[in-house]
C-alpha cells in the first residue's frame, strides 16, 4: 500500500516540508468541509497532528506548532457525508487508490465522509501557533 502523499497530482509543496518526515493522517483535526461546483471538488481543511522536524524558517521564528492543509478532491464522482453536527472532530483520514480513483474513508463514533474523486492535490498548507492550554493539549492526547 502506497502513503497518501504519492496519490498527489503535485507533491512538492508538502514533501519539501515534510521531506524527511512521515506525513500522517491520523488524529487530524477537521475544520471545513467545502463543497464546490467548479470540479466538482471537495476541500478538507485540517490541522495535522505532526509538525515537521525542520521546518521552514518563517515558521521557527514565529514559533509556528501547528501545519494545516487544505486537501481538495477535485472532480468528484461519489460523496457521502453523515452526521456533520458537532463543532469538533478528530480523525483517522484513509486515503488509497480503487479502480483508479483516490478514496476517502473517515469516521468518529458518530460522523462519517466517503468520497471518490480523480484527482488530489493539497491546495494550501499553513502553519500557525496553537494556543491551546497545556492542560487541553495534554487531555487531547489521552482521547
Amino acid at each position: 500500500m502506497c502513503s497518501w502523499v504519492e496519490l498527489l497530482t503535485e507533491s512538492k509543496k508538502i514533501s519539501s516540508i515534510f521531506w524527511s518526515d512521515p506525513l500522517l493522517l491520523e488524529d487530524v483535526e477537521l475544520h471545513e468541509i467545502n463543497f464546490h461546483r467548479d470540479g466538482p471538488k471537495v476541500t478538507l481543511r485540517m490541522d495535522l497532528k505532526n509538525y515537521p522536524s525542520n521546518p521552514p524558517k518563517k515558521w521557527r521564528l514565529n514559533n509556528y506548532n501547528t501545519v494545516q492543509v487544505h486537501l481538495e478532491f477535485l472532480d468528484i464522482q461519489s460523496c457521502t457525508l453523515e452526521n456533520w453536527t458537532k463543532t469538533s472532530y478528530r480523525l483517522k483520514l484513509d486515503i488509497n487508490m480503487e479502480s483508479d480513483l483516490v478514496s476517502l474513508s473517515a469516521a468518529s463514533d458518530d460522523f462519517k465522509i466517503k468520497l471518490k474523486s480523480k484527482f488530489l492535490y493539497v491546495s494550501d498548507i499553513t502553519a500557525y501557533q496553537n494556543s491551546l492550554s497545556d492542560d487541553q493539549e495534554i487531555k487531547d492526547h489521552k482521547n
